[in-house]
């Protein structure tokens, strides 16, 4: 992390004007100083990394994207981004209510009507997405392995505090949370994927309703790769 902060130092410190003066090369070798000794002394197969100096952008890509088979990273390859996606799942939901297509005072049920009844569905995206839900657990319990398992765990949760007085680290609250973001997000009249402007995410993608059985389909460990919606991780081996 020292040599990728020195790195970065080294591209921004000097000022903008500067920055538009990057030579191509030049920035190429500063990278592979930050980046070469961190894959080989941590083992890792592949990486990608992405600087922007002077208004332009410049990618660079390391290894493999998986140990079996070999294929080198490229711009296309998917990288597992674990709790950095909580990022833009809670972006997603901003942007969704800056919008005008949810309100995070909404409640689970209106945009999952199998949960109307149920504690889980009387409680705010807000409080899902900020962990303050009532104690829902770090993970599902092990026997809850699709979506209609999953379903019924949350209808028959019972919250252990009064939601938004305690906050519990829960990552079926946060892939809720996600989930219930992402139909909101479709409930709007932008289509079905989260771009900024001039599509700066045009490559993301979209599970569509196959979320749900994705995620209860994660290995304990993995699970919040998937919870920024529509983002999509990669488990690279």
């Amino acid at each position: 992390m020292q040599a990728i902060a020195a790195a970065a130092a080294l591209l921004c410190g000097a000022g903008t004007q500067a920055a538009e003066r990057v030579d191509a090369d030049t920035l190429r070798r500063v990278v592979d100083a930050a980046i070469q000794p961190v894959m080989q002394a941590h083992d890792v197969p592949g990486m990608a990394v992405t600087v922007t100096a002077g208004g332009k952008q410049y990618d660079f890509h390391y290894g493999v994207a998986a140990k079996a088979g070999g294929r080198e990273v490229d711009a296309d390859t998917l990288f597992e981004i674990g709790s950095v996606s909580k990022t833009f799942t809670a972006t997603l939901a901003a942007y969704a209510q800056a919008r005008g297509d949810l309100s995070l005072t909404d409640n689970a049920a209106k945009y999952l009507p199998q949960l109307a009844g149920s504690s889980v569905g009387a409680t705010s995206l807000l409080d899902l997405g900020t962990y303050t839900a009532g104690g829902l657990p770090l993970q599902f319990p092990e026997g809850v392995t699709d979506t209609g398992k999953m379903l019924d765990y949350f209808r028959n949760w019972r919250p252990r505090y009064t939601p938004g007085t305690h906050r519990q680290y829960s990552n079926p609250s946060i892939g809720l949370f996600g989930y219930l973001a992402w139909v909101g997000h479709r409930m709007g009249d932008y289509g079905g994927y989260f771009k900024l402007q001039d599509g700066a995410w045009a490559h993301t993608f979209d599970y569509g309703e196959q979320t749900l059985d994705v995620l209860t389909s994660v290995p304990v460990g993995h699970f919040d790769y998937l919870f920024a919606y529509p983002f999509r991780g990669c488990h690279s081996a």
